[in-house]
C-alpha cells in the first residue's frame, strides 16, 4: 500500500550505476529529497484547503472530516501519494508454494536489472533452508534472457519506430481493441452444457445462435437475474468476453494497483518519462482558490517533475534500466490487458466502488462504457449489482 501518514522519505533504492558516479549520484539523492518535499508540502497545503469554507463549498460531497472531528487525511493524501518514485522502498508479504518460488526465482534470476538478479539470489537463499531439493536448480533461464533481448531487437525495426500518441486526461484513456462476438451465446451454451440432459457444446451453441435477441436476454437473466450486491457470478460467465484492452491513460501509481487483480493476463511498457504525466485535480483546484496560500501548486509539480525528467535522462545514458528507478507513479504507463467478462464483473465493481482510489476509477469507468457497447445485456446486469453498492458519481475524483 502506498497509503502512508506523515513524511513517506522512509528509504528508497539507489542503483549501484548510479552510486558510481558522484555527480549522478548527488543529483539522484537532491531529485529524490526535491520530490519528498514537494509532495510533504502538497499534503500540508491541501489539509489546510480543504476545511476552508471555499472548499468546502465547491465539493460539499467530498468527506474531509473524521468519525471524531479531525481532518481526514486520506482524502488529501490520495492526491498526492503518486508523487513517489519507482525507487521508493515498499514493505511486501509473499507467499508461494516451492513450485512457485522456483519459477519466481528463475524469473528474478533472468530479470534486466540487476537489483531484481540480487533479489532473486537472496530469495533463493532463503528457500534452499525450507526445501533445498526443490528449488536447488531454479537459475536464470536462457530462454528468458535471450527472448527479452530478441523482442529488444525486434523494436529496433523501423517498422515499430514510431512514438505513442500524446496521453491527454481529457482524451481516451481506455480502448477496447478486440472481443469475443459469441460471448453472450458461449456464456449461455456454458450453463446449459452442465446439465447431463444436454447435447454437445457445439450443438448447444448451434440452437443458441437461432434465438430471438429477446430469448437471449431472458436466457441471460435466469443466469444473472438474482445476482446479489455480495455475489460472485456463476464460472459459465468466464466463457463470455476475452476482451482486450488498452489502457493509453494507466499512469504507474494505477499500474500499481491494477496488478492487484490477478486473474488477467497484462503487460504494460517499461517505466518512461516521455509520455508524460497526470496532474492530481486536487492540485488545479488550489490554483483557483481565491486564497493565495494555496496557489503555486500545480506550478510545483510540473518544476520537480523536470528535474525527475532531467535527471531520468542523464542515468538512462550510463543505465537505461536504473533510469526507470526514478520515473514517478504519476507517469503514465500505458497497458495491455485481456480477461472474460467475469473477471469484468469483479474489476468494475471493485474499482468504481466506494473504497476504489479516485485515479484508478478514471479509467475503471470508461472499460465500463467500452464493454457496455458491446455486451449491454451482460453490463446490465453489473450495472444492477453496483447499484445497490453506494459509490462516488463516476466523475467525483475523491475518496469517499
Amino acid at each position: 500500500s502506498a497509503r502512508f501518514k506523515g513524511r513517506q522519505d522512509l528509504g528508497y533504492f539507489t542503483p549501484e550505476s548510479v552510486l558510481q558516479d558522484l555527480n549522478l549520484s548527488k543529483k539522484w539523492h537532491e531529485v529524490h529529497q526535491d520530490l519528498f518535499e514537494v509532495h510533504d508540502s502538497l499534503v500540508v497545503k491541501g489539509l489546510a484547503y480543504v476545511i476552508t469554507d471555499e472548499a468546502q463549498e465547491k465539493h460539499p460531497g467530498r468527506k474531509v472530516f473524521t468519525a471524531d472531528g479531525s481532518v481526514k487525511v486520506k482524502v488529501v493524501a490520495d492526491q498526492f501519494k503518486n508523487l513517489m518514485p519507482g525507487s521508493r522502498l515498499t514493505s511486501i508479504a509473499v507467499t508461494a508454494n516451492a513450485r512457485e518460488m522456483e519459477n519466481m526465482i528463475r524469473k528474478m534470476s533472468s530479470d534486466p536489472h540487476p537489483s531484481v538478479q540480487k533479489l532473486g539470489g537472496m530469495f533463493k537463499e532463503a528457500s534452499l533452508q525450507v526445501a533445498p531439493t526443490l528449488v536447488k536448480y531454479a537459475e536464470k533461464n536462457e530462454y528468458l534472457t535471450l527472448t527479452k533481448e530478441g523482442i529488444g531487437k525486434m523494436a529496433e525495426s523501423n517498422r515499430f519506430q514510431q512514438e505513442y500518441p500524446e496521453i491527454k486526461e481529457e482524451g481516451q484513456l481506455v480502448k477496447l481493441v478486440d472481443y469475443d462476438h459469441l460471448s453472450q451465446e458461449k456464456f449461455i451454451a456454458a450453463a446449459l452444457f452442465q446439465e447431463s440432459n444436454t447435447s454437445s457444446f457445439v450443438e448447444i451453441l448451434r440452437s443458441i445462435m437461432g434465438m430471438s435477441s429477446e430469448e437471449k436476454r431472458n436466457a441471460i437473466h435466469n443466469l444473472l437475474g438474482s445476482l446479489g450486491r455480495h455475489d460472485v457470478p456463476i464460472r459459465s460467465l468466464e466463457f463470455a468476453g476475452n476482451y482486450l484492452v488498452e489502457y493509453p491513460g494507466m499512469t504507474y501509481g494505477d499500474w500499481r494497483e491494477y496488478k492487484r487483480h490477478r486473474m488477467q493476463t497484462y503487460a504494460a511498457k517499461d517505466l518512461d518519462v516521455r509520455w508524460g504525466y497526470m496532474i492530481p485535480p486536487l492540485a488545479y483546484e488550489m490554483d483557483e482558490s481565491k486564497d493565495f496560500r494555496f496557489n503555486g501548486s500545480v506550478d510545483s509539480i510540473k518544476k520537480v517533475m523536470g528535474k525527475v525528467e532531467n535527471l531520468f535522462n542523464e542515468v538512462y545514458k550510463v543505465d537505461p534500466q536504473a533510469a526507470q528507478y526514478c520515473v514517478t507513479r504519476l507517469h503514465y504507463r500505458p497497458a495491455i490487458a485481456m480477461f472474460n467478462t467475469r473477471e469484468a464483473f469483479h474489476l468494475i465493481n471493485l474499482r468504481t466502488g466506494p473504497t476504489a482510489h479516485p485515479f484508478i476509477r478514471r479509467i475503471i469507468w470508461p472499460l465500463y462504457d467500452e464493454i457496455k457497447k458491446v455486451h449491454p445485456i451482460l453490463m446490465d446486469h453489473l450495472s444492477i449489482k453496483m447499484q445497490s453498492n453506494g459509490r462516488p458519481g463516476r466523475d467525483f475524483p475523491w475518496t469517499v
